[in-house]
């Protein structure tokens, strides 16, 4: 068993504080806090954001570049497209969904746009892949695959 003192975890995410949005994904950053007070070795590559929507793709090789430097066993994506950026690079990985990228994105007709139904079967695809889902209620546990656990 690694203890967490050992244990290496990356974080892949769209979602963090920036000197531009301070409060943009802080609920990720103070998790990265609470693991690094807990002595596990963290780092947090952020994709998207600034870059832009196709930097989910283009991230990969950062990525790939941060597994082979930090070598971590576990990577963890928030964001339903972050595992676009992380997936398949020879590493287990877990996804946080957040929200839209579950849910979609209103049409403000009642429905969900076309886009979003496309970004929910992104999420879907990867959550079905990964190692463990996490949600943030119950309730949208029932939109996921059973490897799932609400937060």
């Amino acid at each position: 068993m690694t203890s967490a003192a050992e244990l290496r975890i990356l974080i892949v995410t769209n979602m963090y504080p920036a000197p531009g949005r301070p409060y943009f994904g802080v609920f990720v950053e103070r998790q990265v806090e609470a693991a690094r007070r807990r002595g596990i070795d963290v780092r947090v590559e952020v994709v998207a954001g600034d870059r832009g929507k196709a930097d989910y793709l283009l991230a990969r090789r950062r990525v790939r570049g941060a597994i082979r430097a930090f070598r971590p066993q576990l990577i963890h994506c928030h964001y339903g497209y972050t595992p676009l950026a992380a997936a398949f690079l020879g590493t287990p990985y877990i996804v946080t969904l957040c929200g839209d990228d579950l849910n979609g994105q209103s049409d403000g007709r009642g429905g969900i746009t076309p886009k979003s139904r496309a970004g929910i079967l992104v999420s879907q695809t990867f959550a079905a892949t990964s190692r463990l889902v996490i949600v943030k209620s119950h309730g949208r546990k029932r939109h996921v695959v059973s490897n799932c656990a609400a937060d």
